[in-house]
């Protein structure tokens, strides 16, 4: 008969080889496990904390924009009383043309006035004269 204690043998060697890789991989996998519920429990504390520390800033920025918004809001009031005041200003100057023209026009009135009115008087001066000289003269003959 043949002996197989050889084969026997080899057989154990290798049935205890994948045993021991079996459990290997076992003793990896939990060390997976375990060392994934550790980063998984840093990951949770770390997105805890910056949540914490955004939560403030997120008001913040909140704040920021109905700000930004009041202001853009403020400008365009401002604009629209500018517009307004600008608007204003130009009807007074196109009022002050006005007024200045008729100032202009009653000036040149009242400046042919007068000399239609000196011119008059320098007339009747110059006949009231010339009435006086020529009673002078009657009266000296």
């Amino acid at each position: 008969m043949v002996d197989h204690t050889w084969l026997t043998m080899m057989m154990g060697v290798i049935l205890l080889v994948l045993v021991l890789g079996i459990l290997t991989s076992i003793a990896l996998l939990i060390f997976a496990l375990v060392e994934m519920k550790k980063m998984s429990a840093l990951i949770s504390h770390a997105i805890s904390y910056y949540e914490k520390r955004l939560d403030p800033l997120l008001g913040e920025t909140e704040k920021l924009v109905r700000s930004m918004g009041r202001i853009a809001d403020d400008a365009g009031a401002v604009t629209c009383a500018a517009r307004n005041v600008a608007e204003a200003g130009s009807d007074v100057l196109i009022n002050l043309k006005a007024l200045s023209i008729i100032l202009n026009g009653l000036a040149e009135g009242l400046s042919l006035k007068a000399c239609g009115v000196k011119a008059g008087m320098k007339t009747a001066l110059g006949v009231l004269i010339n009435q006086m000289k020529e009673r002078r003269s009657h009266h000296e003959r």
